[in-house]
């Protein structure tokens, strides 16, 4: 059970950066900026969780990654161009990524 914390902070970390993206996209900057700091401070206990717990997975490094690709990429991104925009760049990063992942 104790391994599924760090993974479950992830989540948390990859929720917030949703959230952001979705702010930055309604140009909700401040609200966009709120979730943003409470995603890097999920992305710090995350990986101070699995340091104290002892815990490690391969499995984790996805979730990882498409959290932190979410919360520090995303957002900036989207807070600049904004509107009808802001999809199209959303679909061709997710796109992208897609094509790097496999």
């Amino acid at each position: 059970m104790k391994q599924h914390i760090p993974n479950f902070i992830t989540l948390l970390n990859l929720f917030c950066g949703c959230i952001a993206v979705v702010f930055a996209v309604m140009n909700k900057l401040d609200l966009a900026a709120i979730f943003v700091f409470l995603g890097i401070g999920f992305d710090f206990l995350d990986g101070f969780a699995a340091r104290i717990l002892r815990v490690s997975s391969e499995l984790a490094l996805v979730p990882f990654l498409e959290a932190t690709m979410s919360l520090h990429q995303l957002p900036p991104h989207v807070s600049l161009v904004g509107g009808e925009d802001s999809r199209r760049i959303l679909l061709q990063q997710r796109i992208a990524q897609q094509l790097t992942v496999s």
